[in-house]
C-alpha cells in the first residue's frame, strides 16, 4: 500500500467492529500540495483510512469462518465531511459491520477528531480470492503491527 493511513488499531472485534487511529503529521507527503499555506488532510484519504480498517475487519471476519478473501471497496454511500483535519490532529476511525456474507460486506464508518465528527459514510466491499502469498504476507505484517496494542473485545 502506498498510503498506510492507520497507525494503530485500538479495539478489535472481528465480525462486529473496530477502532483505530491516525496521527496526522505535517510531514505527510500529501500536505505538500494540499494546501501549501493551509494544510488540510484530503477527504479521500480520510475515507481511505476508514476503508483500510473496514476492509481488514471484513477479511478477518471471513478468516474466522475459514475463508481467505480480499475485500475490495465497491461503493461509498452517504459520504459526509463535517470538519477539516489538520496536521497535529489524531483521527479516530470507528467501523461497524452492518452486513456480511460470502460475497461481501457493508460497514458503517466514521472519523472523528477530539470527539467531533470529521467524516462518516457507509462502505460496501466485495470479496475476491487472489491466492497471492506475497500479498498475504504483507497483509499479515500490517495487521500484526496495527494490532500490537489492540484491545480485543467481543
Amino acid at each position: 500500500m502506498r498510503f498506510l493511513l492507520v497507525d494503530a488499531i485500538l479495539e478489535w472485534a472481528p465480525g462486529k467492529h473496530a477502532k483505530g487511529v491516525k496521527n496526522v503529521s505535517l510531514s505527510e507527503d500529501f500536505f505538500d500540495d494540499h494546501f501549501p499555506l493551509k494544510p488540510i488532510m484530503p477527504g479521500v484519504l480520510i475515507v481511505e483510512g476508514m476503508a483500510q480498517i473496514s476492509g481488514l475487519l471484513l477479511e478477518e471476519s471471513m478468516r474466522d469462518q475459514g475463508k481467505n478473501v480480499k475485500a475490495l471497496m465497491s461503493l461509498m454511500e452517504k459520504v459526509k465531511f463535517r470538519l477539516p483535519v489538520y496536521p497535529g490532529s489524531q483521527v479516530l476511525y470507528t467501523c461497524t459491520i452492518l452486513q456480511i456474507n460470502e460475497y461481501g460486506g457493508k460497514v458503517s464508518a466514521s472519523a472523528s477528531v477530539a470527539g467531533e465528527m470529521a467524516a462518516e459514510c457507509s462502505l460496501l466491499f466485495s470479496f475476491h480470492e487472489f491466492g497471492n502469498p506475497t500479498q498475504d504476507a504483507i497483509r499479515a505484517r500490517v495487521l500484526e503491527t496495527w494490532l500490537a496494542n489492540a484491545k480485543y473485545v467481543s
